[in-house]
């Protein structure tokens, strides 16, 4: 396969290097083949969101229920999140998603608007 190919010559790039950097194995990378053109190389950025603070929490707690004979927290198997901040939940694998009775504090927009970038 092509992708054995490629991860092969930069292994064979790589023997005997060391390597104190990860900028290293980009430049490693495009050094692996040279005919009929090196390898492209291309850097990932990222953006980080500190959910540790709690002006970003959609929500204060996630019980399915409100009354003490609803399901509890530890009753869940599933849970999926929106985008729209709405959350569905599972109690068992084989029964259909539910929408939790609790809806977000503000609108998700607004909590991804904070990202920390690095």
């Amino acid at each position: 396969m092509e992708c054995d190919t490629v991860h092969s010559s930069i292994e064979c790039k790589l023997k005997g290097r060391e390597i104190t950097l990860p900028r290293q194995y980009a430049l490693i990378s495009k050094e692996a083949r040279k005919k009929p053109f090196p390898y492209e190389v291309h850097y990932l950025t990222h953006n980080f969101t500190n959910f540790a603070t709690k002006d970003l929490w959609l929500y204060d707690s996630i019980p399915p229920g409100r009354n003490k004979t609803d399901s509890t927290i530890t009753d869940l198997r599933v849970i999926q999140y929106c985008p729209d901040g709405i959350i569905l939940y599972k109690c068992n694998f084989n029964d259909d998603l539910q929408e939790m009775s609790r809806h977000p504090k503000k609108s998700p927009e607004c909590c991804f608007s904070k990202t920390i970038q690095r």
